[in-house]
């Protein structure tokens, strides 16, 4: 027998994944989406933190800095290291928290942790455990 909730539930992602994926304004698109998720229960969905948390911009890190931009044709935020070369991928997991995959999102490298969704300023946590301050600067 079919799950009606569950049926009910793909549907609607479904429908989120196309506002988002459609062009428009972002926050009305937030907005929307915010009130689906919340409706169906799954108000801690990843697709919302594009919107909500503003994290776009060039970080100093410890010592060096990365810059994040959104990346239309991965649909993915892309990190590049000043001391690296190529890109790693960001991933949305809970409040404040991106975490970092090389290029070809198997490998784990790291993890973003924002105090607030201006995404000013928080703490850099390396694979190897190594903590660094970051502070936005652009």
């Amino acid at each position: 027998m079919i799950n009606i909730t569950k049926t009910i539930r793909i549907s609607v992602l479904l429908l989120i994944i196309f506002f988002v994926t459609n062009e428009g304004n972002s926050a009305d698109r937030s907005i929307n989406i915010n009130s689906l998720l919340r409706f169906i229960g799954m108000e801690k969905c990843s697709i919302t933190m594009l919107y909500d948390y503003d994290v776009e911009g060039t970080y100093s890190v410890g010592k060096t800095s990365c810059t994040i931009r959104w990346n239309t044709s991965d649909r993915a935020f892309r990190v590049k290291w000043k001391k690296g070369s190529g890109s790693t991928i960001l991933i949305a997991q809970s409040d404040g928290m991106f975490e970092e995959y090389d290029s070809s999102g198997i490998t784990y490298c790291g993890m973003f942790i924002f105090k607030n969704s201006s995404c000013l300023s928080g703490t850099y946590s390396r694979a190897d455990g190594k903590k660094f301050k970051i502070v936005k600067i652009d």
